[in-house]
């Protein structure tokens, strides 16, 4: 890959005096969808209290709207009930794993690589989250009682481990799902491997995720803001300008970042072996107000060249598979 400041050279409406943000591009109406991204990494970055207790309930209520929306398109080819085994991929605080409780009355084991215990330990707000989340599911007619948060393990039980090596018995689960995590795990085709094992023969597992060739890639928002720059500048190189111009970024904004894969479509398709998972939905989903004309050149120029129109255009993918065992 070019290094940053030579593919800038490219960039005609990159502004060094904007530190390498294109303050006159996020306005442009193609690239409206950049810009509400941008704009949205800002606000959960405020300090205040408001503000933070804003956004989180917005997070808890387009959490909300997800698991709502997982349920729906799943309901066609799988039932859930409450005697149904639920496995919640990459659940951080539990958001998702307790909502899908409260929508159908199933216990979730929740598996991340620190358990809420943790999350406790480090983070001092950890209480307002499900203050808000009682919150948002008594406004949304869900709950209409207190959530006690040091009842949690009855509802949502949590296991800290890594994807690829889960501390969980064969064909336990009836369903597996990950919303936006996939694209944090490094060892891909291990974690797939460890997820058709403990589902059952004909377990489905229901995924969503980022991806990270397109306008926006995961995470991308706060460290880089230019439309693809991503795509074309490696993830060192990145990390390495990002200090030289916002000495108060973390170490752990940069970690979250370098750990996203960067699978293409193809490499996406290519985990899930159709020999051993039947695919009932497949969808590639893309920003509607984008199209190829507005692909910039130098992302074209540039890009590695396993890398499609396809990928630059989409931005999530969204999958029903079961598994055949």
């Amino acid at each position: 890959m070019k290094t940053f400041r030579e593919i800038l050279a490219d960039i005609d409406w990159a502004m060094p005096d904007s530190q390498y943000c294109s303050n006159t591009l996020i306005c442009l109406p193609r690239y409206k969808r950049f810009h509400e991204l941008i704009m949205h990494n800002k606000r959960e970055s405020s300090t205040t209290y408001v503000d933070r207790n804003f956004c989180r309930r917005d997070k808890i209520k387009r959490k909300l709207t997800r698991v709502k929306a997982m349920l729906k398109k799943m309901s066609l080819h799988f039932k859930i009930t409450p005697d149904t085994c639920v496995l919640d991929l990459g659940s951080g605080l539990g958001m998702e794993s307790l909502i899908l409780h409260f929508l159908t009355g199933v216990t979730v084991c929740a598996v991340d690589r620190e358990t809420q215990i943790e999350f406790k330990k480090r983070s001092c707000h950890i209480n307002d989250w499900y203050d808000d989340l009682v919150f948002v599911l008594k406004e949304a007619g869900i709950c209409d009682c207190c959530l006690d948060k040091d009842s949690l393990n009855s509802r949502v039980r949590s296991i800290a481990a890594d994807a690829s090596q889960l501390p969980v018995m064969d064909n336990s689960f009836d369903l597996v799902f990950s919303i936006y995590s996939l694209e944090h795990f490094t060892k891909l085709e291990q974690t797939v491997g460890e997820i058709r094992r403990v589902l059952r023969p004909g377990g489905v597992f229901y995924f969503k995720t980022s991806n990270y060739n397109s306008l926006v890639g995961p995470h991308t928002p706060g460290i880089i803001d230019i439309p693809w720059a991503h795509l074309v500048i490696s993830k060192k190189e990145i990390c390495k300008i990002k200090k030289e111009i916002d000495p108060t970024i973390t170490d752990d904004d940069l970690e979250m970042f370098m750990e996203i894969n960067e699978n293409t479509l193809d490499q996406w398709k290519a985990v899930f072996p159709k020999d051993l998972w039947h695919f009932v939905k497949w969808d590639m989903i893309r920003d509607p107000d984008l199209s190829e004309k507005d692909i910039p050149d130098w992302v074209l120029k540039h890009k590695p060249d396993e890398v499609s129109i396809d990928d630059i255009l989409v931005e999530d993918i969204e999958a029903i598979l079961i598994n055949n065992k």
